[in-house]
């Protein structure tokens, strides 16, 4: 009889399809563009009200904020054909923080 490596031992639990794994914790969360938020300019920005609204993820104990794509919009104002995917969206800059912080 053949003694077969663990990694290829048909009664381990990993060819079982019962992958020896590391518990994973549950997590939930939001997705919410920042320009959903409310705002001094028309849109939200990663300012004052995007802090409050982590302040009440955390409260609701949501551990996620999934955001869609912020970097600058591109044709069409789509933020899904922006025209570089390592600049970010202006439009996200919070005035107000910019001036306090300089």
């Amino acid at each position: 009889m053949q003694v077969l490596p663990k990694h290829m031992d048909v009664s381990s639990p990993r060819m079982q399809g019962e992958a020896a794994r590391p518990e994973q914790e549950r997590a939930s969360g939001i997705l919410l563009h920042p320009t959903s938020l409310p705002g001094p300019h028309g849109c939200g920005d990663i300012g004052a009200p995007a802090l409050a609204f982590l302040d009440w993820l955390a409260r609701a104990k949501q551990s996620l904020w999934q955001m869609l794509p912020i970097g600058p919009i591109g044709y069409g104002n789509s933020p899904y054909s922006a025209h570089s995917s390592f600049a970010g969206n202006l439009l996200l800059i919070s005035l107000e923080t910019l001036e306090r912080e300089g």
